[in-house]
């Protein structure tokens, strides 16, 4: 994905975050989940009173994210988690609409791929096109 802005070209990267235990959807007993960040945004004032009911208390910056799969059993050959993004039952990623208090820490995931990392994969499109990832 390529954004735009005026006649400046911007590569948008993701960052893959970790999010507390404190939001509900954390599978596991290490106290947080492993997420894809598409966007970070919020939502114009003038729009606020077309969402939300009256009196609501509103965050104003939110993260749109894809989740990972949970972290279960390690790797028995290198003690690492294998993850990849979680689908529901029609093949569609998991995804939602958190608060970016939520949001921890940036991290690193190592792909999985065989005896060569395929050609294609660059830093721009490789959280989309590699499936496996290891953490």
């Amino acid at each position: 994905m390529m954004v735009v802005e005026g006649t400046v070209e911007l590569r948008v990267r993701f960052v893959v975050i970790y999010v507390p235990k404190v939001f509900p959807v954390a599978e596991n007993n290490l106290g947080y989940s492993i997420v894809c960040v598409r966007i970070i945004f919020s939502i114009p004032e003038k729009h606020h009173s077309l969402m939300f009911k009256p009196h609501v208390s509103i965050l104003l910056h939110l993260a749109y994210i894809e989740w990972y799969t949970a972290l279960s059993q390690t790797d028995p050959n290198h003690g690492m988690f294998k993850i990849s993004l979680k689908k529901d039952n029609n093949g569609d990623h998991v995804c939602s609409i958190v608060p970016i208090s939520n949001l921890q820490c940036s991290m690193h995931l190592l792909l999985k791929f065989g005896p060569v990392a395929p050609p294609e994969w660059t830093s721009s499109n490789v959280l989309d096109t590699c499936q496996t990832f290891f953490y």
